[in-house]
C-alpha cells in the first residue's frame, strides 16, 4: 500500500463529510475535478508473482508497461500493458497473483490527468 495515497483518500473523505455537514469545518474542494467515464481492468493470465512498475495515480499511455508476472521459480511469463491511455486507479499490491485476478484498474477521462 502507498501511504501517500492513504493521505489523499483521508483528505477527500474528511472534506466530503464536512460538505455533508457530518463533521464540523469547511470542505476543501478538489483543485481540479476529473470525471472518469470508463475503466479498464487488467487481469493476469497466469498464477505467479506480480511485479508492478507503476503506482496508483500515475498517468499511463496506451501500451505502457504496468508490470510483469513470473512463475513461482522466477521465470518471466507475462508482461502487462495498459490497453488505453488513462490514470492508474488501483494496482495490485501483494506479489502473489492468480490467473484471472484483476491486477490494475485504469480510469479513462475525456482529458489527460495532470
Amino acid at each position: 500500500m502507498d501511504p501517500e495515497a492513504f493521505g489523499q483518500i483521508e483528505k477527500g473523505l474528511v472534506s466530503l463529510l464536512r460538505h455533508l455537514r457530518m463533521l464540523p469545518g469547511t470542505a476543501s474542494p478538489a483543485e481540479r475535478a476529473i470525471v472518469i467515464g470508463l475503466r479498464s481492468n487488467v487481469s493476469s493470465d497466469f498464477d505467479g508473482i506480480f511485479y508492478r512498475r507503476v503506482k496508483a495515480g500515475e498517468q499511463v499511455e496506451a501500451g505502457a508497461a504496468l508490470g510483469y508476472i513470473t512463475d513461482f521459480f522466477g521465470k518471466r511469463v507475462s508482461d502487462l500493458r495498459a490497453p488505453k491511455r488513462g490514470v492508474i486507479l488501483s494496482i495490485f499490491g501483494a506479489p502473489p497473483v492468480r490467473k484471472g485476478e484483476t491486477v490494475a484498474v485504469i480510469g479513462h477521462a475525456d482529458e489527460p490527468v495532470r
